[in-house]
């Protein structure tokens, strides 16, 4: 949603057309390969999330593309705040009960993202939290499922949960950031749950295939910048409850390298890797 609204209004900065293709699967990083392949000409750019270009070449083996070597960040564009969820049938009313719960019965959780930070968070809050919580990886359809009855739990960005958080057919246990949410101020952060940071905020940002002229890139990062600053553009992505971060390629490079970094070492400590 974020990349197709800020394309559509690119498209009036740049004076093109902007196309948006969508190249789904493999935990997102089809997409992210086929931009790898592309012409470094500017035409083609890449709309990806953290997962992609800091987790997946330490989780998937044989990666078809090298995040560090095939891609030039220009702009982190957004940030999604990440919980833990669980159907209206779920017989617990806070992160306490649920845990004390996993631990009489594991309990399900669907898995939108094998592979991704939410994965990692999981693993960390169960460790931390001597839950047994089990993954069950999903491709499409895990909130549906969720919502039905399916499966109890899922791990999720916050802007497709809302509307069924507002309904009643979700409950919010725990927020996977270091300070709680604002619009859910009763529920807690890992830390507070089960005594340990558990962070897994997802991020989406633009890259261009690596050999890409600098003159183009220093354009898109600047027409991608212009749009997110842009009031209509921040009206309709805070109604998705997206943070908008607009951050250049200099300080999105820096923070790229730190979360490999930190990524791996995670993967490694909970041998996460497929």
């Amino acid at each position: 949603m974020m990349c197709r609204t800020v394309a559509e209004r690119l498209a009036t900065v740049v004076k093109q057309p902007v196309v948006v293709e969508n190249k789904v699967g493999a935990s997102g990083t089809i997409g992210s390969a086929y931009v790898a392949k592309s012409a470094a000409d500017g035409y083609t750019i890449l709309c990806a999330n953290n997962s992609d270009l800091t987790l997946a070449q330490f989780i998937i083996p044989k990666l078809s593309y090298s995040p560090e070597k095939d891609f030039l960040p220009l702009v982190m564009a957004v940030k999604q705040t990440v919980f833990l969820v669980g159907n209206a049938a779920v017989p617990a009313t806070d992160a306490a009960q649920l845990i004390e719960l996993s631990k009489k019965s594991p309990l399900a959780y669907a898995n939108p993202g094998l592979g991704s930070n939410t994965t990692l968070a999981m693993e960390m809050f169960n460790a931390a939290s001597k839950a047994n919580f089990i993954s069950v990886p999903y491709t499409g359809v895990a909130l549906t499922d969720v919502i039905s009855g399916q499966v109890p739990l899922t791990v999720f960005n916050l802007a497709p949960l809302l509307p069924h958080i507002k309904a009643g057919k979700l409950k919010p246990y725990v927020v996977f950031q270091s300070e709680r949410h604002p619009s859910f101020p009763d529920i807690p952060t890992a830390r507070e749950a089960v005594g340990v940071d558990v962070v897994a905020a997802s991020w989406f940002g633009f890259f261009a295939p690596v050999g890409t002229p600098q003159g183009i890139t220093r354009q898109l990062e600047q027409g991608i910048r212009t749009v997110l600053a842009d009031p209509a553009t921040v009206a309709v992505l805070s109604k998705a409850e997206m943070q908008i971060v607009g951050m250049p390629s200099t300080d999105f490079s820096k923070v790229i390298v730190a979360e490999r970094a930190y990524h791996q070492r995670l993967v490694q400590r909970f041998n996460a890797a497929k």
